[in-house]
């Protein structure tokens, strides 16, 4: 029977191994993570550049715990079952590359304005994201024990002005995912040991993180159109596509950047 995450050779499973290796340094890494962070920390610049009623450091530092948390997991699975069914390693794959982008996103850029700018458009889809569930919650009649604290009335939405603050506009999805992609993209070229500024190298990469982002979004929504995308094909059981061992180790690279960068950007700066 065919593996339902492509480790179907001795080398492929040098690949995975590799990839569980690079997910046994994250506890070490976190440590580094100061929260709260330092005063004179750049994180801490960030939040004072933005203002937020949920600071950037607290987004990212709950970013970090989900990267972490799935990653470890996976690895577990991996050790444990061997197998993992294929709908289960995309979708904590897609939780675990979300959460290690956003992180990147904010910390990755070199310039210290552009980190500020993709801190405000990640506060902004945050804000956005919990007025959404305020207000479905807003009506509830059996389940009043789940509204937010903050529960909005006509007059006074929670988040609204945070919104208004940060700005209505700011890229859509389509738009934030590639702009991500291509920070991290360029991230991990800087920081690899063969660190290279070659742009079609970067832009492999970039490309290579849209298609595990929509392919594994896919997969974790129930949709059937990954079934079309290139890779192993079964008839007794699902595979996720293209090759996911070497995914998972590009994964697992991104985001031991992004515990890095965000252990980093919480010390006192020099």
């Amino acid at each position: 029977m065919r593996s339902r995450i492509g480790n179907n050779t001795d080398e492929s499973n040098e690949v995975l191994l590799a990839a569980v290796a690079i997910v046994g340094t994250f506890d070490a890494i976190e440590r580094r993570i100061v929260m709260p962070p330092h005063e004179r920390s750049e994180i801490a610049r960030i939040d004072a550049a933005l203002g937020a009623d949920i600071w950037v450091s607290h987004t990212l530092a709950a970013s970090a715990r989900t990267s972490m948390a799935t990653m470890a997991h996976l690895a577990h699975l991996l050790g444990a079952v061997g197998e993992p069914r294929a709908s289960v390693v995309a979708t904590l794959s897609r939780a675990a590359l979300v959460s290690t982008g956003r992180v990147i996103y904010v910390l990755g850029p070199l310039d210290a304005d552009e980190r500020v700018e993709h801190a405000r458009q990640v506060s902004r889809q945050q804000a956005r994201s919990y007025l959404a569930m305020v207000k479905s919650a807003r009506d509830f009649t059996e389940l009043e024990g789940l509204q937010a604290e903050r529960v909005p009335d006509d007059a006074d939405d929670p988040f609204t002005e945070e919104i208004d603050r940060l700005g209505k506009g700011g890229p859509g999805d389509g738009a934030m995912l590639k702009s991500t992609a291509r920070t991290m993209a360029e991230a991990l070229a800087r920081d690899s040991a063969n660190g290279t500024d070659d742009p079609q190298i970067q832009k492999q990469l970039q490309e290579h993180i849209e298609w595990m982002w929509n392919v594994w979004s896919g997969m974790a929504h129930g949709y059937a159109w990954p079934d079309l995308i290139p890779g192993e094909k079964s008839s007794d059981q699902h595979i996720v596509p293209g090759h996911w061992v070497g995914d998972f180790y590009q994964l697992a690279s991104f985001t031991q950047l992004a515990l890095t960068q965000l252990g980093d950007a919480t010390l006192a700066a020099p």
